[in-house]
């Protein structure tokens, strides 16, 4: 596995925490502590999933989600909070700005291990759909040429058998 995994939180012990098990699963990951330096890691290198306390200082959560699906809308969010019933958690999740949330503290470590290779097997479909859709279109576009080129045949024969 190289997929490149951005932990936001502004709690260094949760950082480490989940960075550990996470890399101990095979991932790659990127851990700031504030909003701001994840939108700064997310402008100059791209990752594959990004998993953030939603209550951080400096920057709204609902500010946060929305930086960083202008940078990519297509990357797959998972929220920490430790407030299960939270509005903007809610919202996050009801607008797609975030994909599903976990509740601090983590009751159980392997929830955030399941949670993360899901949600990066489904962006790993989203890819290879979007691969295949380009695929086909161009052998559609491909196959629509060479049948025009099949019907000029005659003509170029024409043309040259009478000039």
């Amino acid at each position: 596995m190289n997929e490149k995994i951005l932990l936001i939180d502004d709690e260094p012990e949760i950082l480490q925490l989940i960075s550990e098990i996470l890399i101990t699963e095979g991932f790659y990951i990127k851990a700031v502590n504030s909003g701001k330096e994840g939108i700064t890691s997310l402008k100059t290198e791209p990752f594959d999933l990004v998993v953030t306390d939603m209550k951080m200082p400096q920057m709204d959560g609902l500010q946060l989600l929305r930086e960083i699906k202008k940078i990519d809308n297509d990357i797959e969010v998972i929220i920490l909070t430790g407030y299960a019933n939270d509005q903007d958690v809610l919202d996050a999740l009801t607008n797609g700005e975030a994909s599903f949330y976990l509740t601090k503290p983590l009751q159980n470590i392997e929830d955030i291990v399941f949670c993360v290779k899901q949600f990066l097997d489904k962006r790993r479909l989203k890819v290879e759909n979007k691969n295949i859709v380009k695929q086909i279109s161009d052998l559609r576009d491909y196959l629509k040429k060479a049948l025009k080129d099949k019907q000029d045949i005659p003509k170029h024969i024409e043309k040259i058998l009478n000039p």
